[in-house]
């Protein structure tokens, strides 16, 4: 048995245990992140399953960062499938300048700097 197939197996029985012990608190039941999260913990505790009867006998090491980032998120989200599968709103993704203010060396003139996300120019506008 080689460290990467333990390996593999601990981080998914991780995985299977922190979506399988998510609590909803009043949340609305959705019946196809239910399924999702059902296939996520069925899938993963198959690996360590397998791993015991000897069903598995090799790990490739490109699947141990991908589970642990997998882990990573299932974590972040406190097991939570539907955050991890949320819709952003598009929003976010429009022009939106920073705007702030400071004031010169005369107290008397103000200058408002405009920081764009999408170029590196800045741009003084006398307030």
């Amino acid at each position: 048995m080689s460290l990467l197939l333990l390996i593999q197996a601990l981080v998914c029985v991780l995985i299977a245990m922190r979506v399988l012990l998510f609590q909803r608190r009043g949340k609305d039941h959705r019946p196809a992140i239910a399924f999702l999260a059902y296939l996520i913990v069925i899938t993963a505790a198959a690996v360590p399953i397998c791993l015991m009867f000897g069903l598995s006998q090799e790990a490739h090491w490109a699947t141990i960062p991908l589970l642990i980032e997998f882990l990573c998120a299932v974590y972040l989200s406190h097991g939570n499938i539907a955050k991890l599968y949320q819709k952003k709103s598009s929003s976010c993704m429009q022009y939106k300048p920073c705007t702030f203010s400071y004031l010169s060396a005369h107290p008397n003139t103000a200058f408002k700097v405009q920081a764009s996300v999408l170029s590196t120019k800045h741009q003084l506008q006398k307030a």
